[in-house]
């Protein structure tokens, strides 16, 4: 269907331009819900994962201290992280 008429070009133009617009947008769309709420539903089940390891250990640490076991030596790396630490600023203050 050719026409001649400049009005009838126009407006397929437009629809061509407002149909891609749409497209575009709804394209725009989907990649800020994958970006913005799937995203901050990921860092929520992360937390969730690292609120439980930490409940378990306080939980095993409560149960070995009740058992007179030594709590936490073995299972938790935060704190041979501190102990680490802590072992290195005493003797770096020592050699002071």
């Amino acid at each position: 269907m050719q026409s001649t008429n400049v009005y009838v070009r126009i407006d397929r133009w437009l629809f061509l331009a407002f149909c891609s617009i749409y497209c575009l947008m709804h394209l725009m769309m989907i990649i800020w819900f994958y970006k913005v709420p799937f995203g901050i539903r990921r860092q929520m089940k992360q937390r969730d994962f690292y609120y439980r390891n930490q409940l378990k250990l306080q939980t095993h640490s409560i149960s070995c201290s009740m058992s007179n076991k030594n709590p936490r030596e073995k299972y938790s790396i935060l704190n041979m992280i501190i102990k680490d630490e802590s072992q290195t600023m005493r003797d770096g203050f020592a050699k002071v």
